[in-house]
């Protein structure tokens, strides 16, 4: 299952919940789920309601957590690895 739900692994555990809310809708037969675009916006679909209900609290709670140094060196990664983020940062959004 982690093949298919790919880096959403960190929202969605469960698998049996996920397959039962792919199945809802999945027209494929699910040995062509993987790498199969409707099935990877669905998860995604998933991932960002299993993250509003509960993973941007868990993100917030290890910013919180993070030391100054720890902090500006994963700003300083993510400035590098992401220019959507960084064109926030210069905009100063």
């Amino acid at each position: 299952m982690k093949r298919i739900v790919g880096s959403n692994s960190v929202l969605l555990k469960d698998a049996n919940k996920i397959r039962a809310e792919l199945r809802k809708t999945a027209v494929e037969n699910i040995y062509d789920w993987m790498d199969n675009s409707s099935i990877q916006n669905q998860l995604s679909k998933m991932a960002d309601k299993e993250y509003k209900l509960n993973g941007c609290e868990q993100a917030l709670s290890i910013i919180e957590n993070m030391d100054t140094e720890q902090l500006r060196k994963y700003l300083r990664e993510r400035i590098q690895d992401d220019s959507a983020f960084g064109l926030q940062i210069l905009k100063g959004e």
